[in-house]
């Protein structure tokens, strides 16, 4: 193939779709659109200004309603380019791929493993678990041998009373 003929093929099946260069294009023609209306919009405050001058000052309310009009007309050129710079032909795309996750999403169940006494944390909780259990039983039987000795004291004692006064 040379360069800058087509094949047949390319001939029957068209040229080949540039993502990129699509997107390019509508950024640059957003671009264009844009600096338009600016363009637009200055000459519009350019004839304000020149017509407010011109007639002496005039009325303050006229102009308002003036600048009133360009500034709703610069909006719906605004509202206009965002429209266009918006791309939809990969919208459908996006969501027919959504939807096939989703469902796949779905279809398969939570497989979560949260079966922690396989895993060495499980191990450590149960060994743990031992020696909490076996720490206070050790810590009862002396808290009962302690009660008993002190009660033997307390049966051992005599009670004295202090009738001296001086």
């Amino acid at each position: 193939k040379r360069p800058g003929k087509m094949g047949w093929l390319d001939f029957v099946l068209g040229p080949k779709p540039d993502a990129a260069a699509e997107q390019r294009q509508k950024v640059a023609a957003a671009r264009e659109s844009e600096a338009q209306s600016r363009q637009r919009w200055e000459a519009e405050m350019h004839d304000l200004e020149s017509k407010h001058f011109a007639g002496g000052g005039g009325a303050i309310t006229d102009i308002d309603l003036d600048v009133r009009r360009a500034r709703s007309r610069l909006a719906e050129d605004s509202k206009a380019q965002v429209s266009r710079a918006q791309d939809t032909t990969g919208d459908d795309q996006r969501q027919k791929k959504n939807q096939e996750l989703k469902k796949r999403f779905a279809s398969t169940g939570g497989q979560t493993d949260d079966n922690i006494m396989d895993e060495e944390a499980g191990k450590a909780r149960v060994r743990l678990a031992k020696e909490s259990k076996a720490r206070r039983e050790w810590e009862a039987t002396q808290e009962k041998r302690m009660n008993r000795q002190f009660r033997k004291t307390l049966q051992n004692e005599e009670a004295v009373v202090d009738d001296d006064i001086m």
